[in-house]
Order: structure tokens, then sequence, then C-alpha cells
């Protein structure tokens, strides 16, 4: 089933807020491509794989939200096996990079590395995330607040 989400206005961890939705839900998601356009705001698609029906999902997904706060806290309480094989840099520019996490499909992953990179100070601009039998590679393209390598010291340590 594929889930949209959507908000006119971007803001700073709105992934990892919409991940920890879904989360929340029980939605164990399979592939998602994220995209946010000037005009339009954040498109995010989630293709996931549930035994809950339709009506309950839409029920649930309207009526509830998940802060960015809670978002977080579901990660820290719940998450902390949660571990990636490797986090690659794909590209990088001078404002901008590709970062690829790639590791066992375990549950949370996704909301782990949104945290991740919120945390380490990146914010998420698109996405391409692909479960691949037991195998996850989820890739990001990110923009820095602040000097990348640090950044990137910040994220591999915390997750690897």
């Amino acid at each position: 089933m594929w889930v949209r989400l959507h908000r006119k206005s971007d803001s700073s961890g709105l992934f990892l807020a919409f991940a920890g939705l879904l989360h929340y839900a029980g939605l164990n998601v399979q592939e998602a491509f994220i995209q946010t356009y000037a005009d339009y705001g954040a498109y995010d698609w989630f293709k996931v794989r549930t035994t809950k029906s339709e009506s309950y999902l839409n029920n649930i997904l309207k009526k509830n939200t998940v802060t960015l706060e809670q978002a977080i806290s579901i990660t820290e309480n719940e998450l902390s096996a949660v571990k990636f094989s490797v986090i690659d840099v794909v590209a990088q520019n001078e404002r901008s990079a590709i970062l690829s996490f790639r590791g066992r499909d375990q549950r949370g992953a996704l909301l782990a590395a949104a945290k991740a990179l919120y945390q380490a100070g990146f914010e998420i601009q698109s996405a391409k995330v692909h479960t691949w039998g037991r195998q996850i590679d989820d890739v990001f393209t990110v923009s820095m607040r602040h000097d990348f390598s640090d950044a990137l010291n910040n994220l591999t340590a915390n997750i690897l």
C-alpha cells in the first residue's frame, strides 16, 4: 500500500516527524520517495507493508500527528539497537551531499537514519528508500547547515 504525507511548507525535521508517525502506526516502510518543492511543499510517498486495513490506516494517519520531539523520543526509547553496516558519501559539493545508509532490514531503520541526519545537522532535500529482501539502501540528498566533515563524523559516531 502507498501512503502520501504532505505539508504545504517544509520545515526542519519534518521527514523525521513523518517517519515517526509511520512507525507509531506500525507500518513497515519498503520504499519511499521524498521530495520538497519550493512552490508546493513536502510530498513524501511511502510504500508500506502492513496487515492493517486501509480504513484503519486512514483513520490513524488523519487523527494522529507525531511532533519532532516525539519522533526523537521514539528513537531514543525503542531504536537504540538499530545499526547500519555502512554510511557512504556518494557525492558531495560545497552545499549538499548524497549519503547512502546500508544494512540489514530492521524495524525502525528509516526512523533511526532520519533522526541521525537531523541531529548531525543535515536537512533532507530528497530521498529514495529501498528494501531489497532483507537489506536496505536508504539514499538521502542533504544540505549542510555547517561543516560537512564535522557533521559526517557526528553522524557515523552515533549510528554505526
